[in-house]
């Protein structure tokens, strides 16, 4: 019950300039009297023999909250609630879920085209579930949070953050967080709970806070303002180093999001396509079969082999 109000909190507030907003203590327990009888209906209790059953919506919830059932929503909690259950994104939050992601071995969120207003919904459903499945596991699994301040601006995104990192070590979780903004991290306890921290090249205005939060001398304030791409500041434990960290051509072409590294590798992409085909032909033209076969029959061995 505890992740499903975090969830409504970063879900129904308003973000402001100063980050997100916060659910007030009369409308988390409104949420968490209604959410207690959402479950009811369903038949789900603390009895472990009910927890199969299928768990409510969020339709369930907006109906209840509408219709009054546990107290008035003087603060309009259901109309916060209709886009996500009949309106705009009804698509994405409105049913059950859909897939199955138990018992694979790769698991991949893509999140490239999810609008800004949603990602920091999808980056807390996705770090739950990470966090669930480590919960008690024997599993040694590693989790990158990138950007952090895409949660960290909420209150409960940040209180979420702060107990992963102190808490995955006991449970075969590694966690590794990035964020280009050392601010979110001055008031943090995260800093103290990574073994490693690597600083690397930052703007000449945070600086100081890079100082503050790692506590940095003045000659490695020196380094860190030189480095180039792939330099830094290796922090471990009582021992820091300055490395540089260097990409094989193939990690680089994964891990690169340089539109002109892209639009390249799409155009070599391409071109080597064109001249193995060209070379196939050249080897064995598709118009003269080396074999009795169909046309239709040699065709389609000539797409298989491409």
């Amino acid at each position: 019950m505890t992740q499903l109000l975090a969830l409504l909190d970063i879900l129904l507030t308003e973000h402001t300039t100063q980050g997100g907003g916060r659910l007030t203590p009369f409308e988390k327990g409104l949420l968490d009297r209604t959410l207690y009888e959402c479950y009811r209906e369903k038949g789900i209790t603390s009895d472990p023999a009910t927890h199969h059953f299928s768990p409510p919506l969020l339709s369930d919830l907006a109906r209840l909250l509408s219709a009054e059932r546990c107290g008035r929503d003087t603060t309009g909690l259901a109309d916060r609630l209709h886009r996500f259950v009949s309106g705009s994104l009804a698509s994405i939050f409105a049913g059950q879920t859909n897939v199955s992601l138990a018992d694979k071995p790769v698991v991949c969120f893509d999140l490239h085209d999810l609008p800004a207003e949603l990602r920091p919904i999808v980056l807390f459903l996705i770090s739950t579930y990470v966090w669930n499945v480590s919960f008690g596991s024997h599993i040694p699994r590693q989790f990158v949070v990138d950007e952090l301040l895409t949660l960290y601006q909420y209150a409960e995104g940040k209180r979420f953050l702060e107990t992963l990192f102190q808490r995955a070590r006991k449970h075969y979780l590694s966690v590794c967080g990035i964020t280009q903004y050392p601010k979110v991290l001055l008031e943090s306890t995260i800093p103290s709970n990574c073994a490693t921290s690597i600083v690397m090249a930052q703007e000449l205005a945070s600086l100081p806070l890079v100082q503050q939060v790692f506590q940095l001398s003045e000659t490695e304030v020196q380094l860190v303002r030189t480095f180039g791409k792939g330099e830094a500041l290796l922090l471990s434990n009582e021992k820091r180093f300055a490395v540089r960290f260097e990409a094989s051509e193939q990690e680089y072409a994964c891990c690169t999001s340089d539109p002109a590294d892209l639009a390249r590798f799409q155009h070599e992409g391409q071109a080597a396509a064109y001249s193995h085909e060209s070379h196939f032909e050249q080897q064995i033209p598709w118009h003269e079969p080396a074999h009795p076969m169909r046309s239709a029959d040699w065709n389609g061995t000539r797409r298989a082999h491409q």
